[in-house]
């Protein structure tokens, strides 16, 4: 508000406050400065409620509102004119005479008055120093390089704009404030290098596609390897049984911390300490003042502790309670002490319940119904000691209700010192015995005893003495070299002792080469109970008999159970090496590598008429195993029904080292179920009689298995009948030198399969000699040695698809391998039709008819042959017009013999058919050898090796599209082709080679030095790939000759490689046409001559070294270039290979970074437009010494975008336009020789120049 329109409303309000009738509104304002008018009695603006009054309020405020902006918009428009009117003005100005009249009057004269005031001066005037520091004639640039610079180009800003005032170059000189971007005045054309054409080498991507050789449909190899069964060895533990040794002490002296003949039964504890006095004390005599026991009883009479009582040992050498009953006060022939309570040892060599002998008489019964723990080692719960010469009988027993348990090592639950004239003495269980620790028994009567002040005594128990585990009593041995019963040899062995597992009892065995009993007595010790085998712990036995005496009457029987369920290894029901197990009981296998019986040595095995020997385990397991000079006898039942491969029914003898044995089941039964490729039903290498039998063989088993041993003799005992199951992949009868009799009857069914590896087979024939005939005149000759002529009491039932022989290392022709008279001449009564007759295995075939593999019925195509050898003869021609065919293929097992599978080709095979292969091994030898033919379709191979095959081709290989002549993959051994490839084809290889991870450093493992012709396009001639760890040398000492190609971006490539690992050598001749390359790779050598055509390439080097050591490189025209590199850091070196460079071609062209070129050969002549090292590597470095000369015209010696050095004649005089050393992009020559070039031709812009250096 102005102040005008603020003194109108001041002065109309003043009016309102003196008049009644008016009042102040802004309405009433504006309807005054509209009208000049205030209306009082009808002001219709003066009614605040009346909308008729605010809409023209807002009407009258928009349209002034309206006005101001207008005025603003022309106001604001109106200064930009002026400001771009006097701009131009100032502009036309500054370029020239355009404008004669000086702007700054006519400024001040828009419409001839002055329309504003700007107090100071005017914009643009005073500052026409400071913008326009120089008003003169502008200078050029004395360089005729920043003269040349075009003010399009990107390097026109690099010129500095710190120039003098007068330089009329670069964008240092802005006039004022107009722009100074400068325009380019029309080009002149002039001429700054007549005649000297830039080089620029561009080859484009090269791609070589991955190239695969056809797989072949190879052969199923036969997996079958007849293995001799591995016998247990068993590695038994000296038992070594450690009593403990306490030194007796005088009774009439109390040397006991409680005294002596009373019974406790309060709620106390009883500690004996290391210190602790007797009740002798202080009176005792000199040096017996020690308490020994807690409790002694030396009365006759019942004395007992209660159930509450606990007496605890913590002094070494000391027991708990000492019976010594040297006192019979009450007139009794008996005294009996119980422990219903709990006697704790802490101590070493300590006992809870002492025996000791006297000369009166009187009977000794100490029994625990209550708990003897101990937790060190060498510590008895019961043991005997001896003192004077014993009358009575000493007994120990653990009661039903009586629990011992001892954890430390080297600990008995019963020991005993028992030395001459001998005493009975009774260990009998009835409750539990727990004995944890190692080198521990729960009864453990030993040879000799340890005497308390060291040294030993015999033991010497009396007949009658009985060391029993009662029925009830339970025995659990968890500790390694333990075990729950072992007596060892006494002083007079021939004394009758009781040693048993009573019928009810227990004995449950978990440690390491442990046992349930053990015996060394001559005499029969008996488990009528139960033996528990369990966890998962090797080398345990049920019945342990060591009769270190060899006495006739050693003898352990089993009348009860041995079960083994334990998952460890050689754990055995009943064991001897030298004495006698008899079984009348069970035996019962169910899990582990484990065993029912084991007869060693002189030992002798029985398992009586209804006895049995089960073995059920899933894992490898074995019935009865004997050797040596001992027997087995079987009058009971032996089943075997495991699956684990490499189980055996029943062993007889070993094979290595060789040793007999002896097993007569003819009164006997034998069940046997056997699976797996090294399971066996029955092996035997000594003397195995067979009664009622039944073997059940599957999956790659084999139901009799003969050993080594000549001797040997497998008989099927006359009058018994046997039975027979042959599965699949399954052997009947295997021989490797016994002989088998059947006497009785055998009736064996063998069954089907679909191939080699599926079918049953009855026999396996090895021939007497390498590679021996096998003919029915063989086969009469061997069923009479091997079989005693008793193959007529043999009923074969042959399923379709089984087969009856297996011939192994014979040597056959392929057309006696038809007929039946190989059957016949086998003497058994052969049930059946669709048989195979045989299968040839580690044999060799001579092929000497004609094969035609279209024909289903050909005799190549019905013959099974298996890691085998194979001769084509050199007349005969193996054909074939299908898809997929193999000629001549076999495959052998790796870490075998290589020389097992060799196929030699000398006659002809052509196959014409898509993907088939001429010759293929896994594991072998494969040789084409001179007068060898091999002609093969499109996508087909001639020779496929793998898995370290050695594969050679000196004959003639003929391929198609899409195919290899040579191929070995994983392998450690050479490809080589000594003899002709070719190929009119497209995509296709001369010889391929994918190793495994091979360290051959220098080594040539892919090689030609035979002739390789392959004149369609996209062919590789020598192939080596993959193999990333590999490292090796490909050599060419052949010739290798390539077509054209239609494009050197999928050319056709000499010799070729992927990996960097690989060096490519060139020794022979190679020559590739148009487009193509010669040596594709990364480190390269050559010595030999190279021939490229029209625009192609030499060698190619992606990484490594190029040596050049002779030979020729011979290039085309078209840009063809001799050695092409890309990597980065390479060194080419030429010092010996001469070039002979067509017109229009490159010697060495190098694009990669931080190469260098050498070139040290004498000479090297140029023809026309020629480049002899053409470098773009503006890091890199060439070496020149060798002198270059020309023929022609428009040649470069050198041209480098890096560092050039050049110590040797360069004369390109003969000639025009020829350049000797061309520098280009930043690069540097030095010349340290002569240059000389020829004439010029201005007239055809070819000009000739020693230096030139292009920046």
């Amino acid at each position: 508000m102005t102040n005008n329109l603020r003194k109108v409303s001041q002065d109309l309000r003043a009016f309102a406050k003196r008049t009644k009738d008016f009042k102040y509104t802004d309405s009433a304002l504006i309807t005054f400065l509209m009208t000049g008018v205030v209306s009082i009695t009808s002001n219709l603006f003066s009614a605040p409620t009346d909308k008729s009054i605010e809409n023209q309020k807002q009407e009258i405020s928009s349209s002034i509102k309206g006005m101001h902006q207008k005025v603003r918009e022309t106001r604001r428009e109106n200064n930009k004119l002026l400001k771009d009117t006097n701009l131009e003005l100032i502009q036309l100005m500054e370029q020239g005479d355009h404008v004669v009249k000086s702007p700054w009057s006519s400024w001040q004269f828009g419409m001839n008055y002055m329309y504003n005031d700007w107090h100071g001066h005017y914009k643009g005037r005073g500052d026409k120093e400071e913008k326009y520091p120089y008003e003169g004639i502008f200078e050029r640039s004395s360089n005729v390089y920043e003269r040349t610079v075009s003010p399009d180009s990107d390097k026109y800003s690099l010129l500095s704009k710190t120039r003098g005032l007068k330089s009329a170059t670069g964008s240092a000189g802005n006039y004022g404030i107009a722009s100074t971007k400068v325009v380019k005045e029309p080009i002149v054309g002039f001429e700054v290098n007549a005649g000297i054409t830039p080089r620029q080498v561009q080859k484009g991507a090269i791609t070589i596609p991955a190239k695969q050789a056809t797989t072949p449909q190879t052969p199923t190899p036969v997996n079958f390897s007849p293995v001799a069964p591995n016998v247990p060895t068993i590695n038994t533990v000296p038992v070594n049984i450690t009593a403990v040794a306490l030194t007796p002490f005088w009774n009439s002296n109390r040397q006991t911390k409680l005294g002596k003949n009373f019974s406790i039964n309060d709620n106390n504890t009883y500690t004996l300490n290391t210190g602790d006095l007797g009740l002798c004390s202080p009176s005792c005599p000199s040096g017996e003042n020690a308490a020994h026991a807690i409790l002694e009883i030396t009365d006759t009479g019942e004395y007992s502790i209660g159930k509450n009582v606990t007496f605890v040992v913590n002094a070494t050498g000391e027991r708990a309670l000492s019976f010594d009953p040297i006192e019979n006060t009450k007139s009794l022939n008996y005294s009996k002490f119980t422990n219903n309570g709990k006697i704790i040892l802490n101590a070493t060599n300590t006992a809870g319940m002492e025996l000791t002998t006297q000369e009166n008489g009187i009977n000794v019964t100490g029994i625990n119904n209550g708990t003897i723990n101990g937790e060190l080692d060498r510590q008895s719960a019961f043991t005997f000691t001896q003192e004077q010469n014993p009358t009575g009988t000493y007994t120990a027993i653990n009661e039903t209700g009586g629990t011992i348990s001892l954890t430390g090592n080297t600990s008995t639950g019963f020991g005993f010192y028992v030395k001459s004239p001998g005493w009975v003495v009774k260990a009998i269980n009835k409750g539990n015995v727990t004995m944890a620790g190692n080198t521990s028994y729960g009864i453990g009567l030993s040879t000799k005893a340890t005497l308390p002040g060291g040294g030993t005594a015999n033991n010497n128990v009396a007949a009658g003495s009985v060391f029993q585990n009662a029925s009830g009593g339970i025995m659990n041995i968890s500790g390694d070299n333990s075990g729950g019963i072992a007596v060892q040899k006494q002083a007079d062995p021939s004394r009758a002792l009781t040693v048993e597992n009573s019928g009810g009892g227990t004995i449950n065995v978990s440690g390491e080469n442990s046992f349930g009993m053990y015996s060394e007595l001559h005499q029969n010790v008996t488990n009528a109970g139960d033996i528990n085998i369990t966890g998962s712990k090797n080398n345990s036995i049920g019945l342990r008999n060591n009769n270190i005496d060899n006495d006739a009457n050693s003898s352990m029987t089993n009348t009860g159970n041995i079960n083994i369920s334990s998952t460890g290894n050689t754990n055995i029901g009943l064991y001897t090496s030298n004495g006698t197990v008899i079984n009348t009981g069970k035996v019962n296998v169910t899990a582990g590598k484990n065993v029912g019986m084991v007869v060693y040595g002189t030992g002798k095995g029985k398992n009586e008429s209804g006895a049995e020997i089960n073995v059920t385990s899933s894992d490898v397991s074995q019935g009865v195993v004997t050797k040596g000079t001992g027997s087995f006898t079987n009058k009971g039942k032996i089943t075997l029904n495991s699956a684990g491969n490499g189980s055996v029914g029943v062993i007889v003898g070993n094979a290595t080292p060789m040793e007999s044995g002896t097993l007569d089941s003819t009164n006997g039964e034998i069940d046997i179920t056997v699976t797996g490729n090294k399971s066996i039903g029955t092996f035997s290498n000594g003397n195995l009689t067979l009664g009622k039998t039944n073997v059940v063989a599957n999956d790659g088993a084999v139901n009799f298995f003969e050993g080594k041993n000549t001797s040997s003799t497998t008989t099927f005992a006359t009058g018994k009948n046997s039975t027979a199951k042959t599965g699949q992949g399954s052997l009947l009868f295997y021989s490797d030198g016994g002989k088998f009799n059947i006497a009785g009857k055998l009736t064996a069914d063998v069954a089907g399969g679909s191939d080699v590896n599926s079918r049953g087979t009855a026999f396996y024939y090895t021939a007497p000699s390498h590679y021996a005939s096998f003919n029915s005149g063989d086969i009469t000759t061997w069923a009479n040695s091997i079989f005693n002529g008793s193959l007529k009491n043999l009923t074969l039932n042959m399923d379709k698809g089984s087969r009856l022989f297996v011939a192994s290392d014979v040597g056959m022709n392929l057309s006696d391998t038809t007929g039946d008279s190989v059957s016949k001449a086998t003497g058994a009564n052969i049930q059946g039709t669709g048989y195979k007759t045989f299968m040839l295995y580690k044999s060799k075939l001579t092929i000497n008819q004609n094969v035609n593999l279209d024909d289903d019925n050909d005799a190549l195509n019905q013959l099974e042959i298996a890691n085998s050898s194979i001769d084509n003869n050199n007349s005969q021609t193996i054909t074939g017009t299908k898809t997929g065919l193999v000629a001549l293929a076999q495959e052998n097992k790796a870490h075998t013999n290589r020389a097992d599978v060799t196929i030699n080709n000398y006659g002809t095979v052509n196959l014409s058919g898509a993907k088939s292969t001429g010759m293929y091994a896994k594991y072998g030898i494969l040789n084409n050898d001179t007068t060898g033919k091999i002609t093969m379709g499109d996508s087909s191979t001639a020779i496929y090796g793998k898995d370290d095959s050695i594969v050679t081709n000196k004959g003639v290989v003929t391929i198609g599209s899409n195919s290899t002549g040579l191929y070995s993959e994983d392998t450690d051994q050479a490809i080589t082709n000594d003899g002709t490839i070719t190929s009119s084809g497209n995509n296709s290889i001369g010889v391929s080679y994918k190793p495994k991870a091979i360290s051959a450093a220098g080594t040539d493992m892919l090689k030609n030095t035979g002739t390789i012709t392959m004149t369609g396009d996209k062919n590789v001639g020598l192939y080596a790939t993959e193999g990333a760890a590999a490292t090796y040398n490909v050599l060419n000492a052949g010739t290798i000759t390539m077509g054209d190609s239609a494009s050197l971006s999928n050319p056709n490539v000499a010799i070729y490689t992927d990996n960097a690992n690989h060096t490519l050598t060139n020794g022979g001749t190679v020559t590739v046409g148009k487009n193509s390359i010669g040596l594709y790779g990364y480190t390269s050598d050559n010595s030999g001559n190279v021939t490229v055509g029209n625009g192609g390439i030499g060698i190619y080097s992606q990484g490594g070294n190029v040596n050049l050591t002779g030979g020729t490189i011979t290039t085309g025209s078209n840009e063809a270039v001799g050695v092409y590199t890309v990597g980065s850091g390479q060194n080419i070196t030429n010092n010996g290979t001469t070039f002979n460079l067509g017109d229009n071609s490159f010697g060495f062209v190098n694009v990669g970074s931080g190469n260098t070129i050498t070139s040290t050969i004498s000479n090297i002549g140029l023809g026309n437009n020629s480049v002899y090292v053409y470098s773009n590597d503006t890091k890199g470095t060439v070496t020149n010494n060798t002198a270059i000369s020309s023929t022609g015209n428009q040649n470069y010696g050198l041209y480098s975008a890096g560092t050039v050095n050049n110590n040797a004649t360069i004369n390109l005089s003969n000639g025009k336009g020829n350049v000797g050393i061309y520098s280009v992009g930043g690069g540097t020559a030095t010349n340290n020789s002569s240059i000389i070039v020829g004439e010029s031709d201005s007239k055809n812009n070819l000009f000739s120049m020693r230096q030139t250096i292009l920046r």
